[in-house]
């Protein structure tokens, strides 16, 4: 009888715990490596990226499946793949194995419109690197 209460128990757990839907991402987020600075822009199904080398990405698609994050490269259509971990704080970690690098995506606090221009977008951005002390002024 406990043999059989604790096998229904642990399949209860099973099918609880593995079928909770996918983890989404939503908003604005940044990271600093080796010095650069960069934001992603995550809406939905879609997102776009911001780099300190005053690069703008158009959106494009990108997927969760398991613990593996799925997009095209920006500027060239080849599919990357990462490993991504969420983190506390509503933050994430993209590990690619391929070329051993590391980002670690914080959330910002912050609401960024749509409607700016592209150098009043670029102002604001370089505030926020420097901001976080990825940015020298």
């Amino acid at each position: 009888m406990i043999c059989k209460r604790l096998t229904i128990s642990l399949l209860y757990f099973t099918l609880v715990f593995s079928c909770q839907s996918k983890p989404k991402l939503k908003g604005h987020y940044a990271s600093c490596h080796n010095g650069l600075y960069s934001e992603l822009w995550i809406n939905q199904d879609s997102l776009r990226l911001t780099t300190s080398m005053e690069f703008l990405s158009d959106w494009q698609k990108y997927e969760i499946k398991n613990d593996s994050f799925y997009f095209f490269t920006f500027g060239t259509p080849e599919l990357r793949v990462a490993k991504i971990n969420f983190l506390e704080d509503n933050s994430f970690e993209l590990i690619y194995s391929k070329d051993s690098l590391h980002h670690v995506f914080k959330s910002l606090n912050v609401s960024i419109s749509n409607e700016l221009s592209y150098e009043q977008y670029f102002e604001d951005f370089y505030k926020r690197g420097i901001k976080s002390q990825c940015l020298s002024e």
